[in-house]
């Protein structure tokens, strides 16, 4: 909760601070794809699926190159990181961890998340934004269906949902998770009965598809990406049949 009075305080205090906008489709498709067209456009490379196994350095402390999982390395003008922390601390190369600038990494962890993309077979009260939810464990959450392109349905609602604080880590009080995938969605549709207490706690769905995505940071630095696939028939939001797809990978 303290992250999101944070990130209301903040908006607030800044011009502007409440417009927001989210892409009129996917990340892949309208974002990766039009970045790496631009890229390559102008002569560069784009390469996936190619780990950086380490940063080498100079004497100096300037890169000399980055050494690909592949082998391969590559050498640049400039060096850019969006990383997330853990592993970027993790490929911080040794003589640069007691400089005045990395060495603050010490004190960021990263924490676990769980996304959650819910599809209805009807509509929702929807707002057109990303709205800031009053609820313990989703912190905040959009309809899809009326705020992204894509995503546009008249008649059935896609909620994204951010369910934190998921962990201990996180200021949470409860491990989410370890925890299984049916008392996460059930949890997540007892919080929905409190945010739309005239649809879904009385309405009886027909059909829920549920998709939603686990980022875990674990102490060693290594970050795992599992996606999931439900079909879930509900009965006033609580009895359930689970159908599971699972993906995991190792980024």
């Amino acid at each position: 909760m303290a992250v999101v009075l944070t990130a209301m305080n903040r908006f607030l205090n800044e011009d502007n601070g409440l417009q927001m906008a989210f892409l009129d489709g996917n990340q892949p498709d309208r974002l990766c794809k039009p970045l790496k067209d631009y890229i390559e456009g102008r002569g560069g490379r784009v390469l996936t699926g190619v780990p950086i196994e380490e940063i080498v350095v100079k004497e100096n402390n300037d890169i000399d190159y980055l050494r690909l999982r592949n082998g391969e390395k590559v050498i640049a003008d400039e060096y850019v990181s969006a990383m997330p922390v853990d592993l970027m601390k993790r490929l911080t190369p040794r003589q640069w961890s007691k400089l005045p600038y990395f060495y603050q990494m010490v004190e960021l962890e990263g924490i676990p998340v769980i996304n959650l993309h819910l599809w209805f077979d009807r509509k929702l009260t929807a707002v057109d934004h990303l709205c800031f939810s009053r609820s313990p464990l989703l912190s905040v959450y959009a309809d899809m269906s009326v705020a992204c392109k894509e995503y546009y349905d008249p008649h059935k609602s896609m909620l994204e949902l951010v369910f934190a604080p998921c962990a201990p880590a996180a200021g949470g009080k409860v491990n989410w998770i370890d925890k299984s995938d049916e008392e996460i969605i059930e949890a997540t549709m007892k919080e929905l009965e409190r945010l739309f207490p005239q649809e879904v706690c009385y309405l009886i769905l027909i059909l829920l598809l549920v998709s939603y995505f686990l980022m875990y940071f674990f102490s060693d630095s290594k970050r795992w990406l599992e996606s999931k696939a439900f079909e879930i028939c509900c009965c006033q939001g609580s009895s359930f049949s689970l159908c599971c797809n699972t993906r995991k990978e190792q980024i």
